[in-house]
């Protein structure tokens, strides 16, 4: 999910906080995070806003590029088609019994 404007801000300024407030926790500072960025000027935050919309097209395009798979990765899958492969070889197939057939063939072929 695309970071919104608040949270590109807070990444950037949470050591700044934790050094005012060495004592909070996770929760409080996200809540003297929000507090502190509803005081900065509406130009300051849409600054943000855009830095944030930006991102998120630069991600977008980044999903949308297909991803090759590493050699290691690679490897793996053909060991694991090999493993299948070897796994379908060792099974043989059950003649269908006669009367089996006849059923199927009278089914498939049954006219109304």
């Amino acid at each position: 999910r695309p970071k919104t404007g608040f949270q590109m801000w807070l990444e950037e300024n949470r050591a700044n906080i934790l050094t005012d407030n060495p004592d909070l926790n996770e929760a409080e500072v996200i809540k003297e995070g929000m507090s502190r960025f509803r005081v900065l000027s509406a130009e300051e935050r849409m600054v943000w806003t855009e830095k944030a919309k930006r991102g998120a097209v630069n991600d977008l395009t980044e999903d949308k590029k297909r991803k090759r798979p590493t050699a290691d990765e690679d490897e793996v899958k053909k060991n694991q088609e090999q493993k299948s492969e070897d796994s379908n070889l060792s099974k043989k197939p059950k003649p269908l019994e006669q009367s089996t057939n006849v059923r199927l063939s009278a089914f498939a072929f049954k006219q109304s």
